[in-house]
């Protein structure tokens, strides 16, 4: 009885000092003596200070403070009540809703953990703790772990996390009037009064517009930022930058070309090791296993045209092929070009895939031609004819992918399969199935072999063209799963999702070492600079983000798009040049030279003037959605879509 007195009475106490504290702040300096005369408020804290220290900023925490005080359920289990009500509503809103007061939760979670260590709650904390922490593992591991080392409330000064979150500044959660409105009814209406409390003492919402889609640009840059920065359980290991595929073939054709000089001078053993400036420094391929090696002819046909790339940049733009589909209207849903622009894929929504590949008389011409490539001679010649039409789906086609070799098709569907075809004869070699539901992008890593996959199922996977089962099942995004790329040097993929978030993935150990945020709409697609060390990243809205991957930060914003864009494309070598494709019907290339002077700052301001100034040209077409932008690797610019004619 004498501690539940005890507690009444400080409880008593607190409420004075916050009452005290509102009357000093409206200046009613008659009822604050009068008040002070009636009630006698212990201890020697001076009212700034526990103002200060109870998070009551402004009148209108102070009231809410106050009414809340009688109101409160102070029962230990009721934390872990009012948090899950809030999740399970939370989860059931639409997804803009739902992403962005999805960031209210773990901050939440937290503040209910520490708080009831605070009061001695010992064990209804640890079950809290043990029945949510699942949830929020995927990206803040290292900062759990370090909660669940907490023994008891004397422990709170010590431990790094409970400072971090209860004694510096408080936790930022941007959300809009109409997000703000629904939270606070929904806490209200439903009398959770403990997270009332925990809002107003440790979380700073920040009320940026009317909608989710009001952001300007400078905030969302500034939010990606942030974000970021609290972001601890998102295994942020040193990145293995090693060499991409087309720099590890010319290096072993470098190296068979000293070997054969070494075999006919004899004496060129001292110059051999002299001359390795193509290997990257040890520090950087430390640990990355050799690249497989494509075919001889395959790998000749690289370095032929590698010893042909021409350089692009703003002052040389390249060459540009257009591939229109007419007569489709909306049956077509995906298309890719091959390297060498002698095939072209394309997945409709009737569950077929239709390939055109380059007709007789040039692959002759090429075959003739020891250095030939069919995107040299296409302005010359009469480039495609339909080849063959692959059935074996049964649902739409949402993406397909040419081998580097040209000799296989990747396709997947709606059916929750994926599909290897023979590219010569349209036969089905393999279907692959594992993931539990539609399948929305597939994509050949870059030397072939293994591909990658994204579904709605919240996954990305992993695969090798000898096993039916997935290597690797890349687990972490909070929605849908839609694009998938491979990074140059075989070591990570990148993915984008409905989440509006982006990823980048250790293959080796199957884990998420970089999370990039920032966007407003689901990601649309995604590209990765030869380099390595640049991802771009469209969404549906228009959006087209450049950030850099060593620090997950948002480089710059390209705006300009006034539909989704729908394909990205760095220029082949050194990747001077940005493509973009969309469904405004046009493709436009951006600047990438300045790009390293950037790094780390927000180079968009409020007027956009220096994406201005990055936006090299604009193509428009009649009214083709570009649904396809590559670069060959002579660094011919090849783009593709179908016609869709304007009614009237």
């Amino acid at each position: 009885m004498s501690d539940g007195l005890d507690a009444s009475l400080k409880r008593e106490a607190e409420l004075r000092k916050i009452v005290l504290a509102w009357l000093n702040r409206k200046g009613y300096k008659e009822v604050e003596e009068a008040f002070k005369k009636e009630a006698v408020v212990n201890g020697n804290e001076p009212l700034e200070e526990f103002a200060f220290r109870r998070g009551l900023e402004n009148d209108l925490c102070i009231r809410n403070y106050i009414l809340q005080w009688g109101m409160e359920d102070t029962r230990a289990l009721r934390y872990e009540e009012c948090y899950v009500e809030l999740r399970e509503w939370i989860l059931k809103l639409l997804e803009d809703m739902k992403n962005e007061l999805a960031e209210l939760l773990y901050p939440l979670f937290v503040h209910c953990y520490l708080d009831l260590m605070s009061k001695q709650y010992t064990a209804e904390a640890r079950d809290l703790l043990a029945h949510c922490r699942h949830e929020h593992e995927p990206e803040h591991a290292e900062e759990i772990t370090c909660l669940g080392n907490i023994l008891d409330g004397s422990t709170l000064d010590t431990n790094p996390i409970a400072i971090k979150y209860m004694q510096t500044a408080k936790a930022k959660v941007y959300l809009c009037h109409e997000s703000d409105k629904l939270l606070t009814e929904f806490l209200h209406n439903r009398r959770l009064n403990i997270l009332v409390r925990l809002i107003n003492q440790y979380i700073d919402i920040i009320i940026y517009g009317t909608t989710v889609h009001d952001i300007a640009p400078q905030m969302r840059l500034n939010v990606s930022q942030e974000v970021d920065d609290a972001v601890i359980g998102v295994k942020r290991k040193p990145l293995r930058w090693a060499e991409g595929a087309e720099e590890s073939i010319a290096r072993r054709e470098a190296r068979r070309v000293r070997s054969s000089l070494k075999e006919t001078e004899g004496n060129a053993g001292d110059a051999m090791q002299q001359d390795e400036p193509s290997n990257p420094p040890r520090n950087e391929t430390e640990g990355v296993q050799e690249l497989p090696q494509l075919s001889e002819e395959m790998e000749s046909r690289i370095l032929s045209d590698l010893k042909k790339r021409v350089n692009v940049s703003k002052g040389a733009l390249p060459s540009i092929c257009c591939y229109t589909l007419f007569n489709c209207r909306d049956a077509l849903t995906c298309m890719d070009i091959s390297h060498d622009a002698s095939i072209v894929a394309a997945g409709m929504s009737d569950s077929r895939i239709k390939v055109w590949r380059a007709n007789a008389t040039a692959q002759n011409d090429t075959q003739d031609a020891p250095n030939g490539s069919i995107a040299d001679r296409l302005p010359d010649r009469s480039p495609l004819m339909q080849d063959s039409v692959l059935i074996g789906h049964s649902g739409p086609v949402y993406s397909t992918s040419i081998s580097p070799d040209n000799r296989y098709i990747l396709s997947c569907s709606e059916d929750k399969s994926v599909r290897l075809w023979q590219a010569s004869s349209g036969r089905n070699l393999v279907s692959y199935r594992g993931h539990n539901y539609p399948v929305w992008d597939v994509v050949w890593s870059p030397l072939g072999h293994y591909f990658a996959t994204a579904s709605h199922d919240r996954t990305a996977r992993i695969w090798s063209t000898d096993h039916i089962y997935p290597l690797r099942i890349l687990a972490g995004h909070l929605s849908s799963v839609d694009q998938v790329v491979f990074h140059p040097n075989c070591n990570y993929v990148a993915t984008g999702s409905l989440d509006k978030t982006c990823r980048l993935w250790d293959i080796t150990h199957g884990e998420c070492v970089r999370l990039f945020k920032g966007h407003r709409s689901p990601i649309s697609c995604l590209a990765v600079s030869p380099c390595g060390k640049l991802l771009a990243s469209g969404s549906d809205s228009g959006e087209l983000l450049v950030w850099d991957i060593a620090s997950s930060k948002c480089v710059f914003e390209l705006p300009g798009h006034e539909g989704g864009v729908l394909s990205v494309e760095f220029s082949s070598g050194e990747g001077s040049l940005l493509a973009s494709g969309g469904l405004d019907c046009t493709v436009r290339l951006w600047d990438m030279t300045q790009t390293n002077h950037a790094k780390g700052k927000a180079s968009v301001d409020g007027s956009g003037g220096e994406a201005s100034a990055r936006q090299i040209k604009v193509l428009h077409t009649r009214s083709t959605s570009m649904m396809s932008v590559r670069f060959s690797r002579t660094n011919l610019l090849l783009v593709g879509g179908s016609y869709m004619p304007t009614s009237g």
